[in-house]
């Protein structure tokens, strides 16, 4: 039976690390995914990217973005408009991993969308394997800040949304969790944790394991929270900093009314700044538009200049270019004289 490893975690917590790993040790990720980024991922996201163009494509239906601290609209996922999204997303799924019997799907924008998600998972008669991938939430707002400008307070609620998310998920449905430190300090640890969670689980990937090594270089890690102590944190980055704590240091130490106690503070937050986290969200998909507007641009010239390579290579063009010397020799001659 087609089992598929989903990993959940929030932007910039080394989800990408985490599936570049299970990849590299012989799981499917998909025949399309997004271009690394030397800038941002050089090693890769690991992302399908008919996946994350669906996902975008809903939250602009749900007037969101993947940067938004506001609270979806209620059942959002039983709405008739969302249908075709899902329609298109199982069909994804099945042109592109019908085939497999284990793969992986990544991109943090699942944990805002996992009502959805468990629709689809049981239409299909799968069940997962939810891997939650935890990352110091100071670090995660340093990168945040790095890459995208962001906010220390708008990071540290985007990071408590994905991540309580995905614990009550995993709550509820079960799974596994593992921190972005452990991976980088001993993978095998975490692969064998995550493998004792996958029936079958005969995937041979200690004969992967250079491989793997040479992926997870330490230098992934470019944003380190060496001196930021949690005593010296407020409001949500200081809840953030309790909540990671509590999750990767003793998983009994966090009950469900702590959780309820964070999400009633977010959606007093949410409620009370609620023009100003609208603008943002706005602001930040005109952002997102232009780039995808810049890499449509930049795909069209590259396929020009492939069909203009293409040309100049075929025979004709070879032929006649003694008549193309002749011609410009001829223009600019009559030029001069004009």
């Amino acid at each position: 039976m087609s089992q598929p490893i989903v990993i959940l975690g929030m932007h910039r917590s080394g989800t990408s690390a985490l599936a570049g790993a299970l990849a590299h040790a012989g799981i499917d990720a998909g025949p399309q995914l997004l271009p690394a980024d030397p800038l941002v991922n050089a090693r890769g996201f690991w992302e399908h990217a008919d996946v994350v163009a669906i996902h975008d494509r809903l939250l602009a239906q749900l007037d969101s973005v993947w940067s938004d601290v506001r609270e979806l609209p209620p059942a959002w996922w039983q709405r008739v408009d969302i249908e075709p999204f899902q329609r298109a997303l199982v069909s994804t799924l099945s042109n592109d991993f019908g085939n497999s019997s284990l793969w992986l799907l990544k991109d943090p924008r699942i944990c805002r969308l996992l009502p959805m998600w468990t629709n689809i998972f049981r239409d299909l008669g799968l069940k997962p394997l939810y891997v939650n991938m935890l990352r110091d939430p100071i670090e995660v707002t340093m990168s945040l800040a790095a890459r995208d400008g962001m906010g220390q307070e708008r990071a540290a609620v985007l990071w408590l949304l994905h991540v309580l998310a995905a614990e009550a998920h995993i709550r509820l449905y079960g799974g596994v969790r593992v921190t972005y430190a452990d991976l980088l300090r001993d993978w095998r640890r975490t692969m064998q944790r995550i493998w004792q969670n996958l029936s079958p689980n005969d995937l041979d990937w200690e004969s992967k394991s250079a491989a793997i090594s040479a992926f997870l270089e330490p230098d992934l890690r470019r944003q380190r929270n060496t001196q930021v102590a949690s005593a010296e944190l407020t409001g949500f980055a200081a809840m953030a900093a309790d909540l990671y704590r509590g999750l990767t240091e003793d998983l009994n130490a966090v009950s469900d009314a702590e959780l309820d106690i964070i999400r009633h503070r977010i959606s007093d937050y949410q409620h009370s700044h609620g023009e100003l986290l609208t603008e943002l969200a706005h602001s930040d998909a005109r952002a997102l538009e232009r780039q995808l507007d810049l890499a449509r641009l930049q795909a069209d010239v590259a396929e020009m200049l492939r069909e203009v390579h293409r040309i100049k290579a075929t025979v004709s063009w070879q032929i006649t270019k003694p008549l193309r010397v002749v011609w410009n020799v001829g223009r600019s001659v009559f030029s001069s004289r004009r």
